[in-house]
């Protein structure tokens, strides 16, 4: 028999099968309420009546779940799936597609008036902020070489504004390095400098008092202001040859030959000038750091720091001079750094 049919054989009668199917169920132990016709043990009596089935996994009727003991539900499987991500197609672009621009309705750029540097290198160094060189133009060397001019004597005549003149010329050198000229080579931006710095040293008198300008003054006090400014001069000429050294117009030989001059170091028994001996003590306060540290430099140092030190020593001009030696020594002796 199967399961869910009647198990009795097919040869047995209703009533035969009915009394096997008690007696079966009386030798098992199980006490059948009363038969009914053609009744299907599907489900263990045991299980469902007692709680229990002594038979266990063996017992060939089904263990239907009790009643509050349902078997919980197997969890769904959630199976995940990867989407591929949505691109969305590119926009087509092509020089077709580009929208045309008016020209007409372009918002015009102002171009920045354009001035002669000649016209106005003397007042570049009137305001304290930075001079933009780029609305500036130089068609010619002279023109160049005038508003070096200018400048340069700016610096000569206000040492105190030395650095940004210094400053002004190196921007000059790097916007205009060298200048055309309708005929011949360029002529270059080194050359004009040289020219102007040496024209400006060659004017300078050899000496605070010579008779053919002391004549010309109506009374001392005129003398002495002459005698000021031309002290003037020397100071803000060495000044400005110094600064520009130190930024690579000048070279050193330039130095070597004004210091030669005002020294008289070719003509030994030959004494300098008092003047001559500060604006050289300025001079060296100035770029002695720099000719220290170069062979020629500090040959040149040491013949200078030989032939001051000989002018403190003299008797006649030593109680003038030997003061400004002293503090030039000790400036050296301090590694070029004030104390």
């Amino acid at each position: 028999a199967t399961k869910g049919s009647s198990w009795a054989p097919a040869q047995m009668t209703p009533k035969e099968a009915r009394d096997a199917q008690i007696l079966l169920a009386a030798s098992y132990g199980q006490v059948p309420c009363a038969p009914v016709q053609n009744q299907c043990f599907d489900v263990c009596w045991d299980w469902q009546n007692k709680g229990y089935c002594p038979r266990g996994d063996a017992c060939r009727w089904a263990h239907s779940p009790m009643p509050g003991c349902e078997a919980e539900p197997e969890p769904k499987k959630v199976t995940l799936t990867v989407s591929e991500p949505i691109r969305k197609p590119k926009a087509e672009c092509s020089l077709e597609s580009i929208p045309e621009v008016d020209e007409a309705q372009e918002t015009p750029v102002e171009e920045k008036p354009m001035r002669k540097l000649v016209d106005h290198a003397s007042s570049l160094l009137s305001s304290k902020e930075s001079n933009d060189l780029s609305i500036y133009t130089v068609s010619t060397p002279e023109e160049l070489e005038e508003s070096i001019r200018a400048i340069y004597e700016h610096g000569v005549d206000t040492p105190e504004d030395v650095d940004r003149v210094c400053d002004l010329l190196v921007d000059i050198r790097g916007r205009w390095p060298s200048v055309a000229r309708s005929e011949g080579p360029p002529v270059s931006y080194t050359r004009l400098v040289l020219g102007v710095v040496k024209t400006n040293y060659d004017a300078l008198p050899r000496a605070l008092m010579e008779p053919a300008r002391l004549n010309k003054c109506n009374d001392f006090a005129e003398a002495a202001a002459e005698m000021v400014y031309t002290s003037a001069k020397y100071h803000g000429n060495l000044s400005m040859i110094a600064h520009l050294y130190l930024r690579k117009h000048l070279s050193i030989r330039i130095i070597d030959t004004v210091v030669r001059e005002l020294l008289c170091l070719d003509e030994p028994s030959k004494k300098p000038q008092l003047h001559h001996v500060e604006v050289v003590c300025q001079l060296l306060r100035t770029t002695g750091a720099v000719l220290e540290g170069v062979p020629a430099g500090l040959d040149l140092l040491e013949r200078c720091m030989t032939r001051l030190q000989s002018a403190a020593a003299d008797i006649r001009c030593g109680a003038v001079v030997a003061p400004t030696v002293r503090s030039l020594v000790n400036f050296r002796e301090a590694g070029w750094m004030c104390a």
